[in-house]
């Protein structure tokens, strides 16, 4: 196991927890050159010397049966490219949660045991709401690029690989058992870049970007959602709403203006 530090100056919390650890398997690694996330994402996926690879964020942790049962889920599929779970939602204190946004996401989500994601109906599946969350996935190497992260997204850097990934007839294979305990709270970047509004500009982007490339594939289904994206307008919506209740009103101007920007083509 790699625990990569990819912050500006090395944490020596961080090298000590290291030599602590009794198994010589546990290497500290510093990223001294691209540290985006997408930067520290590759670094750490092209360090590791196996052929499945999980990269694992500092704020979320393993059920017990995570690595038996995601081994066994890519023993079933060995031609897949990358492989997810679902998660227990979790607090800054450990205690499970939710949010409107994950309720939603739950919904969207295709209600089987298993979801094999693969072609125009796979995509369409992700870009009509995105319930796929990226620290669960583990990785097949020898199916992926050496790079597989596009270090010109801060936000959407994990849609923008499983969109890759479908376009490039490969499959992304997922299962419905909670492995995994994905903790949400305000200080970690995806609360951040919706606060900033960033994360909307980035998917609008995104979903643009897909209009041609889709129109020249036929897919259509999929390009049903890139042109009308229609979960982003109902996400800005709803953070509208937040903002106009807490009475800031030139976020509210902000979020409107964002929406009315990107009309179906």
């Amino acid at each position: 196991m790699h625990l990569v530090d990819g912050n500006q100056q090395p944490d020596p919390f961080l090298h000590q927890l290291v030599k602590r650890c009794s198994s010589s398997s546990v290497h500290y690694v510093r990223n001294e050159t691209d540290r985006s996330m997408a930067g520290n994402w590759n670094f750490a996926f092209a360090s590791a010397k196996t052929e499945l690879v999980v990269l694992l964020h500092d704020d979320d942790f393993l059920a017990p049966d995570y690595i038996s049962e995601m081994v066994d889920l890519t023993t079933r599929h060995p031609n897949a490219s990358a492989y997810f779970c679902d998660v227990n939602l979790v607090n800054d204190d450990g205690v499970k949660t939710s949010t409107l946004a994950d309720t939603i996401k739950s919904h969207i989500r295709p209600n089987t045991d298993e979801i094999e994601l693969v072609g125009d109906s796979g995509l369409a599946s992700l870009l009509k709401g995105c319930f796929i969350f990226c620290p669960t996935i583990v990785y097949r190497k020898s199916k992926l690029p050496n790079q597989p992260f596009d270090n010109t997204w801060q936000m959407v850097t994990d849609l923008q690989f499983y969109v890759q990934c479908l376009i490039n007839n490969k499959s992304i294979v997922g299962t419905g058992k909670k492995l995994f305990y994905y903790r949400r709270h305000s200080c970690n970047q995806t609360a951040i870049l919706t606060d900033n509004l960033l994360r909307f500009k980035e998917e609008l982007n995104l979903y643009d970007r897909l209009i041609p490339e889709l129109t020249h594939a036929g897919w259509s289904r999929s390009l049903f959602h890139a042109k009308y994206k229609v979960i982003i307008r109902l996400h800005l919506l709803y953070r509208a709403t937040i903002e106009l209740l807490k009475g800031r009103l030139s976020k509210v101007k902000q979020i409107i203006a964002l929406a009315a920007s990107r009309r179906a083509r």
